[in-house]
């Protein structure tokens, strides 16, 4: 059993008053014969148990069965295997709704079919899967009968995605566009049904093709994102800037022993005159 303590502090500012509290964490992490994790129980702390994830596995160590639980709700996923292929999946918010997802694979493993069914397993659609050259060009959505083209798929020469065509359930089409250099994406632009400009997203790397730079661009809005990577490759500070040059979101981090020991998180509200800072110290002993 692996046991993980932390410690945080939660700071607000709002203009010059000041409201602090501090809360305690205590995870408790457990693991099989052969290194899953099979269960992780986080208490606050009061000693309560504020979620739960229980996992279990077939002797091949593939995930079978996962229920996550807080206060609030009871999530349970359930996979089954065929050989070494997924055949089914379902997903239940416990008392709410239960989805069931069947899948039909080709001579070459490659999924060309996904039948859903409800918590009756009455089938309420399907989803057909279509390729060529062993790249995905389309996704046909049937229900009660009625089959449609949902996306659309194009690639250049070097097998990039260079297109996605989303037709929604009005059959008015969302269209993105992809550039990439070296196989590296450096440009996301997505287009609505009328030719506006949903969003634009541009993204910089460092020499070892780490993104370290990405802005996305919106009608109202321009965020850009910065990523500062340590000498072992570990994020060590993250920031993010809004249109007006305004930091509204950033993060350091402290590592020890290959592991974060310290975080700080402050949230800028300039439109409010407000500011939260969040510390988080781990592994306390």
């Amino acid at each position: 059993m692996k046991e993980i303590k932390a410690f945080r502090n939660y700071s607000t500012f709002f203009g010059d008053e000041k409201t602090e509290e501090t809360d305690y964490l205590y995870q408790e992490t457990t693991y099989d014969d052969n290194g899953n994790i099979t269960a992780e129980v986080t208490y606050d702390k009061d000693g309560n148990i504020s979620n739960r994830t229980i996992s279990e596995y077939d002797d091949k160590n593939r995930l079978v069965r996962e229920e996550k639980s807080d206060d609030d709700a009871t999530e349970i996923k359930e996979f089954t295997y065929k050989e070494d292929i997924l055949v089914s999946e379902s997903y239940e918010m416990k008392d709410v709704f239960k989805e069931i997802n069947l899948y039909e694979y080709d001579d070459n493993g490659t999924v060309t079919t996904k039948t859903s069914l409800d918590e009756d397993e009455e089938v309420t659609g399907h989803k057909f899967y279509k390729y060529d050259n062993d790249l995905l060009i389309t996704v046909i959505n049937e229900e009660d009968g009625e089959e449609n083209v949902e996306y659309e798929y194009k690639y250049d020469e070097n097998r990039d995605r260079i297109k996605t065509i989303y037709h929604n359930m009005e059959n008015k089409k969302l269209v993105t566009d992809y550039t990439y250099y070296n196989h590296l994406l450096i440009k996301t632009k997505s287009m609505n049904e009328f030719g506006g400009i949903e969003f634009i997203e541009e993204n910089t790397y460092d020499e070892k093709q780490r993104i370290i730079k990405a802005v996305r661009k919106e009608p109202d809005d321009t965020n850009t994102f910065i990523f500062d990577f340590d000498d072992e490759g570990r994020l060590f500070h993250y920031s993010v800037t809004n249109n007006r040059g305004e930091i509204i979101n950033e993060t350091t981090r402290q590592y020890e022993n290959g592991e974060i020991a310290f975080s700080e998180t402050t949230l800028f509200f300039s439109n409010l005159n407000k500011k939260d800072i969040i510390k988080t110290t781990y592994h306390i002993q």
